[in-house]
């Protein structure tokens, strides 16, 4: 089922829009509270996890087809999806076009291999205490620091406690941070395929102590399946990674797999002097459309794992009722104006 789209998205614009600000802590009070720590609590919510994360199940054996896991309406959808994929018992295909797709315990075998292959992995935040020290720009860039997005080989690979169903830990890879923009939509969602590569060149410039490891970084080069359209009724489709491209002025539209918060019920404070400010950025924990905070201005309320299109904007006009010193990430709040597109 698909909604009806009410108007027709402004024209692309190579303009971009501001950065949204850091996120910070909540706070429990909003009384007296200085611009500043207003900002903190409403631009927070609880995004990444701990190492020992509890995925929703997903463990299904079928065949989806186009037909079952796209159903768009008469408009013009352009998408590249396989025909067909059959699905194994970890949720993730055996194949994507005919193409041979690895799984993380396969690790021996697709180290061996020279250029680009297809993965299949679950994608999670996590992060652990280290040391922060200078790192050089190959090791940061291959390796990173203080956890990263892990690629699990099932959906519910650890249960809170010490170890994680009897896996090694110190074995899970991290994504390269280098390609991990094209994650951060996915991550803490459903299974997913990558077009990824070892052996990076950059490996090289990695010191002797690092170089095995940076030779071995798993670097995402595109996610390949689940797909997310790029063009409907002939209109762009932009994804996280075109953010400082946005359209200032008008509507636009942004795809991508949806994320939201399952945990407990929040309650928004009631009235504000910065009002706008909490109408634009939020209180509570945002939905997210491929890894991107919505605003909660806008009417969105699609199921977590969703692919949607949504009609967006930025700059909204409330945005000019933001203190000063915070106008810029009011004008770059993402406003859903409707869904006109989803996967199921």
């Amino acid at each position: 089922m698909v909604s009806e789209e009410p108007a027709t998205a402004g024209e692309p614009d190579d303009s971009g829009a501001d950065d949204p600000a850091p996120e910070a802590s909540p706070s429990s009070s909003l009384s007296s509270r200085s611009p500043r720590s207003l900002l903190a609590a409403v631009r927070a919510r609880p995004r990444r996890a701990t190492l020992f994360v509890v995925l929703p199940a997903l463990a299904v054996v079928g065949l989806i087809s186009v037909g079952l896991a796209y159903r768009p309406n008469s408009d013009s959808v352009v998408i590249a999806v396989p025909s067909s994929v059959v699905l194994g018992p970890d949720g993730i295909p055996g194949q994507v076009d005919g193409q041979r797709v690895y799984r993380m315990g396969e690790k021996p075998e697709w180290l061996k291999l020279n250029g680009s292959f297809l993965l299949g992995a679950y994608a999670t935040w996590f992060e652990f205490p280290c040391p922060m020290a200078d790192q050089p720009p190959a090791e940061a860039a291959l390796l990173g620091r203080c956890g990263g997005i892990a690629l699990e080989p099932s959906a519910n690979t650890f249960n809170r406690g010490d170890t994680g169903n009897g896996v090694d830990l110190s074995t899970l890879p991290l994504a390269a941070p280098k390609g991990t923009d094209a994650l951060a939509g996915w991550a803490g969602g459903p299974a997913i395929v990558m077009s990824v590569h070892t052996h990076d060149p950059e490996a090289l410039q990695c010191t002797a102590d690092t170089m095995t490891a940076c030779w071995s970084a798993v670097v995402v080069e595109a996610v390949v399946w689940p797909t997310v359209p790029s063009q409907i009724n002939g209109k762009h489709v932009y994804r996280a990674t075109d953010q400082a491209s946005f359209p200032p002025s008008g509507s636009f539209l942004l795809g991508g797999p949806v994320w939201k918060d399952l945990g407990s019920p929040c309650s928004g404070p009631g009235a504000s002097e910065w009002q706008a400010l909490i109408d634009l950025l939020g209180f509570c924990p945002s939905p997210e459309i491929d890894g991107l905070q919505i605003s909660p201005k806008g009417s969105f309320d699609e199921p977590k794992d969703e692919i949607v299109v949504a009609r967006v904007h930025v700059n909204d006009p409330e945005a000019a009722k933001c203190p000063s010193d915070y106008r810029a990430q009011c004008k770059a709040a993402i406003v859903v104006e409707s869904v006109v597109w989803r996967s199921s």
